[in-house]
């Protein structure tokens, strides 16, 4: 929290207030702190994790569709995520055809670093 002062010179706390109903009804996830402050993230990567997080146990969210929602294009999303891969908050996971060719790529999200 922040102090501001007023126009009477008085020193005021800032509060954020958070809305229980609107967009939390639509659901909600669990974002880490500690991912959060992590220095080494830059705020794209923080920004495609907490979306990630904030669809919890969703079997799939197809890679366009965060794109999309994110305004980001497929280069950034591949540049930070490999970010989050190599910092340990993302795991990726290869998957093969029938005939042993890559299939696509599958990430989970990390409950312990």
């Amino acid at each position: 929290m922040s102090n501001i002062q007023d126009s009477n010179m008085q020193v005021t706390e800032e509060r954020i207030r958070q809305h229980p109903r609107n967009v939390l009804e639509h659901g909600a996830g669990i974002v880490g702190t500690s991912v959060m402050q992590d220095p080494n993230l830059h705020v794209i990567a923080k920004t495609i994790y907490s979306y990630l997080c904030a669809y919890g146990d969703t079997d799939c969210l197809p890679r366009d569709q965060i794109c999309y929602d994110l305004n980001i294009n497929k280069n950034t999303y591949a540049k930070y995520m490999k970010q989050l891969v190599d910092c340990g908050y993302i795991t990726r996971i290869q998957t093969r055809d029938e005939n042993n060719n890559f299939y696509r790529n599958i990430y989970e999200i990390n409950s312990e670093v």
